[in-house]
């Protein structure tokens, strides 16, 4: 790119120890490079003056543009979420001395809080069996659930997952554990609803919208022309569990309402089957 002097009008030639400047005032760029693909951190156009003597070779000259992006905060790697898998198999467990097989049977504890309708309860078990499941992904969550867990029981919600991003708004999942099988309320998606609008006005830079967590398979139906709230099945929350890092799930998780329909659920679970097994 080309260096202005003090005033902003005269800039000198690009060509390589060429010692003339140019009057942008009267000349017009010898080239330009727009940009127009979403979200690059550049400008949108960008231009070169030549001096007269070089402006041929100004104006055949290649371009060679770098872009630099910030990197993510690291995410869990998968032996990390493989070995706080195992961590969690631990805490579920029974014994005060645990063997390999206490263990394994821990494991299945949580998956069975997670995946599956509870006889005892109202979905407690849920709540924290779905609150760990995000924690050993790295997903940063706020509880807010049943009091004999030591939660607010705040009515309407019961997690709130937190996403941070570099290059749109961060997100807040207000995550409603429902234990149930059923398609889900009108009065349950009212509240969630309304809630998530009084979210919405605290963190006015942020996407808020709510989810209600299922332990079954209902159509969802009446989801599909909301831009405010969104659905997990136990088809969803299967995939969590056994997802290796964050990645496999972000598309499931912070894709809003109004974007979510069959096309893309295919579209993730392609990209989530299509992860590297090894």
């Amino acid at each position: 790119m080309n260096a202005f002097n003090a005033d902003g009008r005269w800039i000198k030639c690009p060509y390589p120890e060429c010692p003339n400047w140019v009057d942008t005032s009267t000349e017009v760029p010898a080239k330009l490079l727009t940009i127009s693909v979403p979200y690059i951190p550049a400008a949108n156009e960008m231009s070169w003056y030549a001096c007269e003597q070089h402006r041929d070779q100004v104006k055949n000259a290649k371009f060679n543009v770098q872009l630099e992006f910030q990197k993510h905060s690291p995410s869990l790697t998968r032996s990390s979420s493989d070995e706080l898998k195992l961590l969690l198999g631990h805490i579920y467990r029974k014994p005060l001395e645990p063997s390999q097989r206490d263990i394994e049977e821990g494991i299945a504890r949580w998956t069975k809080n997670l995946t599956e309708k509870q006889n005892d309860g109202n979905g407690a078990k849920l709540e924290v069996a779905l609150l760990n499941a995000l924690a050993h992904l790295g997903i940063p969550s706020f509880f807010a659930g049943s009091a004999a867990c030591g939660g607010n029981e705040t009515p309407a919600f019961d997690l709130v997952a937190l996403g941070f991003f570099q290059y749109h708004p961060p997100t807040a999942l207000l995550i409603s554990c429902k234990n149930s099988k059923n398609q889900p309320s009108l009065f349950d998606i009212g509240i969630l609803s309304d809630e998530a609008h009084r979210v919405r006005q605290l963190l006015p830079d942020w996407l808020v919208f709510g989810i209600l967590a299922l332990t079954g398979e209902p159509t969802a139906d009446e989801f599909g022309y909301r831009k405010d709230i969104r659905i997990l099945k136990q088809s969803h929350l299967k995939a969590i569990l056994n997802a290796h890092v964050r990645e496999q799930i972000d598309h499931l998780l912070w894709t809003q309402p109004g974007n979510w329909n069959r096309t893309s659920e295919m579209l993730w679970r392609t990209m989530y089957d299509a992860f590297p097994k090894a």
